[in-house]
């Protein structure tokens, strides 16, 4: 019966570490799709601003914003490989486990992993 108890604890510290590794990927996954969309809106907006003939302070403050999140791309993108390495890690050392314990978490961290490929 101990042994049950000592081996339920290991599992459940393997599926807590899992649950934070997958939900750091999936963020970090949204915030780089995010960032994205900013850029295109951002790009949009410093072409209305320039082909408006608004004042050039305006057109500068919009691309600096757009510098911005242009340098936040690779940055997050880099914490997501990092992120992606983790998850692939924690699955790799308790696979079998995780398959007893909570299938559907090793599926969502199997999905989340093909998802967020660069």
């Amino acid at each position: 019966m101990a042994s049950q108890s000592v081996k339920y604890r290991a599992t459940s510290s393997q599926l807590e570490r899992v649950k934070i590794a997958l939900g750091s990927c999936d963020r970090l996954y949204r915030d780089v799709q995010q960032y994205r969309v900013e850029e295109a809106q951002q790009i949009a907006e410093v072409d209305r601003l320039s082909g408006s003939g608004a004042e050039a302070y305006d057109v500068k403050q919009a691309r600096a914003v757009l510098q911005e999140t242009r340098t936040m791309i690779p940055i997050t993108l880099e914490e997501l490989r990092t992120a992606r390495r983790r998850l692939q890690e924690c699955i790799d050392e308790s696979e079998s486990e995780l398959e007893q314990a909570d299938a559907s978490l090793l599926a969502s961290a199997r999905a989340s992993l093909s998802r967020a490929e660069p």
